[in-house]
């Protein structure tokens, strides 16, 4: 008998269960990160900050004493605020941002850090419990995964998956199908919430 557990996969990817596992150690590290510089006056200084936090947070979440070296860490918030700002000039439009305080200043582009941070965590503990609760070598344990997908959500299921077998699902991406199925639990969850 193949390891699948549905009903054990969508209790270890539970939001709550998320929080606990991987986004609460994001929070926190947002909270207790103390800003040493609110309104950089130049490029070298916003970079310098953004890279500290990223440190911090990366510290908090993996935990020990290990620090990510400068130049990586430097590397990687490069990246994050190119695309996070990309809206408005990427880092030059971050600058500006955090330079005026217009926009949410330095916060914002921390925040935008910190979200992408988080959320690309996230999405490694979700690839990671699904590595953990099905044998990813294994087509008949994927199919089994997917026919207790199809008797747990059938009836609610867009009309053209419906019509899809087990074997058909694990061919179009299982692994997406559960993750797809998550975040729309999340967005209905989002919307319905007090």
């Amino acid at each position: 008998m193949g390891k699948a557990n549905l009903n054990m996969i969508l209790r270890l990817l539970d939001e709550r269960n998320i929080a606990k596992e991987v986004s609460m150690y994001h929070d926190i590290g947002r909270d207790e990160y103390n800003m040493q510089n609110r309104i950089p006056s130049t490029f070298d200084e916003m970079m310098a900050e953004a890279t500290r936090f990223y440190q911090q947070q990366f510290q908090i979440t993996v935990g020990g004493d290990i620090l990510m070296p400068e130049w990586l860490a430097l590397s990687n918030v490069r990246g994050i605020i190119e695309r996070s700002f990309s809206q408005i000039g990427g880092l030059e439009g971050a600058y500006m941002v955090a330079s005026t305080g217009v926009g949410g200043g330095m916060k914002a582009v921390l925040d935008a850090i910190y979200e992408h941070m988080k959320k690309e965590q996230e999405e490694k503990y979700i690839s990671w419990i699904l590595v953990e609760h099905v044998d990813v070598m294994s087509w008949d344990d994927k199919v089994l995964l997917m026919q207790q997908y199809l008797a747990k959500f059938h009836s609610s299921m867009p009309e053209g998956a419906r019509i899809k077998s087990a074997e058909q699902l694990v061919a179009a991406g299982y692994e997406d199908i559960i993750k797809l199925h998550m975040k729309a639990l999340q967005t209905i969850r989002t919307r319905v919430a007090p």
